[in-house]
């Protein structure tokens, strides 16, 4: 099984692809206590790495995370969704499952939710 760029989104069932998310801290503070999150609740994709991350960014710091995806189903889909949020103006969110973030009960519990950034994804076409 070879590896295939994202940047044709184009990918191939059971073939890996590694994806590559950039943060960078645009702010003249530090972030504190971030919390990323890696949503694959559609089970569109296998995901190895670090679905959940803590990480603290200083003033135009840029991190890389880095994930192995393996596409499951052919079809147009979305990536995993990246989510950030703020720990310290949501000290809930520490043990948060992904799935969480699907369910109405649980997003009604906590309706202020403080993103730094929400669903970020991109779509591709996985084939046979």
């Amino acid at each position: 099984m070879g590896s295939h760029e994202l940047e044709h989104n184009k990918l191939f069932v059971d073939s890996p692809v590694q994806v590559i998310y950039k943060i960078r801290n645009m702010c003249d503070d530090k972030i504190f206590e971030t919390l990323v999150l890696v949503d694959n609740t559609y089970y569109m994709f296998y995901v190895c790495g670090d679905v959940k991350s803590k990480i603290d960014l200083m003033p135009l710091q840029e991190i890389e995370l880095r994930y192995t995806l393996i596409p499951l189903k052919p079809g147009i889909c979305n990536l995993p969704n990246l989510h950030i949020f703020d720990r310290i103006a949501n000290p809930e969110i520490i043990d948060l499952q992904p799935r969480s973030l699907n369910s109405n009960e649980w997003l009604q519990e906590h309706p202020n939710l403080a993103y730094l950034a929400k669903a970020v994804t991109k779509r591709v076409f996985v084939v046979q």
